[in-house]
């Protein structure tokens, strides 16, 4: 949970709050999606909190991708259904 608001988290991994944030570039998204994007960016800088920001362009080599940004192996590939 981030330390201001009621805002949280879609994933805590080593702890780096990952986030995925698929509605950002859905137009018709009314600007608060875009505006609470903004808030937990700052929140994170404010309180120093490592933020991994995922969106649909990464999903294609997301093991790849959270390899690089979190400095690990990740041996099982992601599923998605």
């Amino acid at each position: 949970m981030y330390p201001e608001g009621r805002y949280r988290c879609d994933f805590v991994v080593n702890n780096t709050f990952v986030e995925f944030f698929g509605l950002s570039n859905v137009s018709g998204v009314c600007l608060n999606y875009n505006e609470i994007i903004v808030r937990k960016r700052e929140m994170c800088k404010k309180h120093n909190i490592r933020l991994i920001e995922i969106y649909e362009k990464n999903l294609y080599n997301l093991d790849q991708f959270l390899s690089k940004k979190l400095g690990i192996e990740i041996k099982q590939k992601a599923l998605f259904y």
